[in-house]
């Protein structure tokens, strides 16, 4: 009997245990636990939001390209966006088929400063957006608190100044904020690069305001929404290594996590995590 290893959103409750439990007919059910040491072969089965998987990445004990079944079910789900997979009711024939399929991406996981994340990080104005957590606004407005929450951050917002340095080349520049991103989404389904497809290969993407401006940090927002778009005003940069520096503590969100420094160094990590498509 194949083993499947669960984690989960507590907040899900009784309907997904029934739903794990009717997984018993064909799989040994285990919950994930942060003391134990997984093989390569373990398939895990996770359900919930970015937060479930940012809890995940940075509470394994030990990476060893494990395959991961992922059904989003938070308030924002931008990582399952990025992979165009969706919510399913869990049941051992659907699973069944998505492990018998192989049919999988290979997703590097990314540092930032010392944890791991797999979609975005936001600084700044973005990062300062929501508030971590299941609140009750995001229970009841869903996306639509993100756009409100944003222009109210984006009105009469700090502006940082900051430098960055990408291979050994340092600018200053002042901004509302920046992204730092393999993933396309954040904030509920907003996009935040210019190209269409995810950056699972060798490099990430740094996007930021260039010019602590108003207007064309809106103007930049809207024309990333677009196919493919070329940034005015902004910085847009692939790397695969990436050091941010402010003089006072940037408040920052990693996969919709807080933390904040004054110093933030990014890089992609040697790990993978196998992500089931279907």
């Amino acid at each position: 009997m194949k083993k499947i290893v669960a984690c989960y959103n507590p907040a899900l409750g009784s309907t997904l245990k029934e739903e794990l439990e009717s997984l018993e007919e064909y799989f040994e059910v285990k919950l994930f636990s942060e003391e134990e040491c997984y093989s390569n072969s373990t398939i895990f089965l996770i359900v919930g939001g970015d937060g479930t998987l940012n809890y995940f990445i940075n509470k394994v004990r030990k990476f060893n390209d494990f395959k991961i079944v992922y059904v989003p079910r938070g308030t924002a789900n931008d990582f399952s966006k990025t992979l165009k997979i969706e919510d399913f009711k869990i049941n051992s024939a659907k699973i069944k088929e998505i492990i018998e399929s192989d049919f999988f991406v290979k997703v590097p996981l990314l540092k930032c400063n010392d944890k791991y994340f797999l979609n975005c990080v936001t600084g700044g104005a973005p990062a300062q957006v929501t508030e971590s957590g299941d609140t009750l606004i995001k229970k009841l407005l869903g996306r639509f608190s993100y756009y409100l929450s944003a222009l109210d951050k984006m009105f009469g917002n700090t502006i940082w100044k900051l430098s960055y340095t990408v291979r050994d080349k340092v600018n200053k520049f002042d901004s509302l904020g920046f992204v730092v991103s393999q993933g396309i989404f954040a904030g509920g389904g907003i996009k935040v690069r210019s190209a269409s497809s995810p950056s699972f290969g060798d490099d990430f993407v740094f996007v930021a305001n260039a010019d602590g401006k108003l207007s064309s940090s809106l103007h930049s927002i809207l024309e990333i929404q677009k196919e493919n778009t070329t940034l005015n005003n902004a910085y847009e940069i692939n790397t695969d290594n990436l050091v941010l520096e402010s003089d006072i503590n940037i408040p920052c969100k990693v996969d919709g996590e807080s933390f904040e420094s004054n110093k933030i160094t990014f890089i992609k990590t040697a790990d993978d995590l196998l992500f089931y498509l279907f």
